[in-house]
């Protein structure tokens, strides 16, 4: 196995307004329902670019567990539901609201997640903060006695400091600039490959052997921004397996997200391996 992938998968449930919204009352709306979730999303990434990759995330067999073309798949821990994101977008795609309900992933334990773990050590281990501390304690450490390398996505600033007891097990971390902020200050981060999402201003990579700063490769409309970090992460590790130096990892990373912002989709179906190697 090249990754393996424990965290969220979501079903991203969004209202699409199309009156002004002003108080109480039943609006018109267009309703869609896409798969998501950090993990999910990366690990649908790098299996369109032909990555052997395992996601292990709780969810109910609800059509989600089929959302991961081959050679990847989900190893579902089956609860009586799928966690679920609801965002309500004004008339102008606003966010002006979002609920979400993660219990499945709240409440997850070690225990549950010890049967599915591999016997063959895989060569990457991904992880989101979804996951409670202790469970992303025993997977580093898990992951460690292997020699897997570990990456782990923070996701919201709020979640930053569930990682301060850990950072000797992270090898990769992949902030946004408002994680990063919180990252900077919950200790040495000398040895950590750091790579900050910057939005529309590209990405800045910070490492051991030295930084660089990306700008943005996306030029055009977005239809959505659903999921670009997540597939730039996807394709940043494509790069790391096919050993290519961290420039040009940082470059696939950026073209996966790039590609994502064209697509209504929180990971375009037509991401693949030839379409990077053109681009």
């Amino acid at each position: 196995m090249e990754i393996l992938a424990v965290g969220g998968s979501l079903w991203d449930i969004l209202i699409e307004l199309k009156t002004p919204f002003s108080g109480d009352d039943c609006y018109p709306s267009i309703i869609s329902r896409i798969p998501g979730g950090t993990a999910r999303n990366l690990a649908e990434t790098a299996a369109r670019l032909k990555v052997e990759v395992t996601l292990i995330s709780p969810i109910a067999l609800d059509g989600i567990e089929k959302t991961i073309p081959t050679p990847g798949s989900i190893t579902p821990i089956i609860t009586n539901h799928t966690p679920t994101f609801i965002g309500v977008l004004s008339s102008q795609k606003k966010r002006l609201f979002s609920f979400h309900d993660t219990g499945p992933l709240d409440y997850l334990t070690v225990e549950e997640i010890l049967p599915y773990l591999p016997d063959k050590p895989p060569a990457y281990v991904f992880l989101d903060t979804n996951l409670p501390a202790e469970v992303i304690f025993y997977l580093l450490k898990w992951s460690k006695s292997y020699d897997s390398i570990t990456m782990v996505d923070p996701i919201a600033p709020s979640r930053v400091t569930i990682l301060s007891p850990y950072l000797s097990l992270i090898d990769i971390i992949s902030p946004s600039e408002r994680e990063y902020r919180v990252l900077a200050n919950l200790g040495n981060l000398m040895d950590k490959t750091i790579i900050i999402k910057k939005g529309a201003e590209g990405v800045k990579l910070l490492s051991p052997s030295g930084s660089l700063i990306s700008p943005t490769l996306h030029k055009g409309t977005i239809v959505s921004d659903n999921g670009a970090g997540d597939s730039f992460n996807g394709g940043f590790l494509y790069g790391l397996l096919k050993q290519y130096p961290l420039d040009e990892c940082i470059r696939i990373g950026q073209t996966c997200a790039s590609w994502c912002l064209k697509s209504p989709l929180n990971v375009n179906p037509d991401l693949s391996e030839k379409l990077i190697q053109n681009n």
